[in-house]
């Protein structure tokens, strides 16, 4: 019973010391592996530019400014308004902004518009994800 005994206690020091010498040789990853993961996986939630996706978002269709000559009397002759968008994954366009306008209701009128633009979204390495769109609306008044 006594060699029994020894034999079970041995085991035990053997099995302890295997696994605290898997423990020494297991390391956290270093930074650089980390960081090439999460750069492998595109993040949810940012705005990525045209240059940095896999595949550019598709514009389907881009409706015209619904001409108003009430809105655009106070317009110059002729002029175009910039405008930044996000075109999000979820195939809304979101977070309209008028970059350079031309102080006059054609901002408003190309703003609206801007907004009813249809398009596929953007992917990275396969996955659907938000970008950046910058477009000029051109306005020319015609005299009849």
């Amino acid at each position: 019973m006594l060699i029994t005994l020894r034999i079970v206690s041995i085991m035990v020091l053997i099995t302890s010391s295997l696994a605290v010498s898997v423990n020494k040789d297991a390391r956290p990853a270093s930074p650089s592996i980390l960081k090439q993961q999460s750069q492998s996986r595109p993040d949810e939630d940012k705005v990525y530019l045209s240059r940095e996706v896999t595949e550019k978002a598709v514009i389907k269709s881009r409706p015209e400014v619904q001409s108003n000559p009430i809105a655009t009397e106070e317009c110059p002759q002729e002029g175009s308004v910039l405008i930044k968008m996000v075109l999000h994954k979820s195939g809304k366009v979101k977070d309209v902004k008028l970059i350079r306008g031309m102080s006059c209701g054609f901002d408003r009128l190309a703003t609206e518009a801007s907004r009813r633009i249809k398009f596929v979204p953007a992917q990275k390495d396969g996955v659907r994800v938000s970008q950046y769109l910058t477009i000029e609306y051109a306005y020319k008044r015609y005299s009849y």
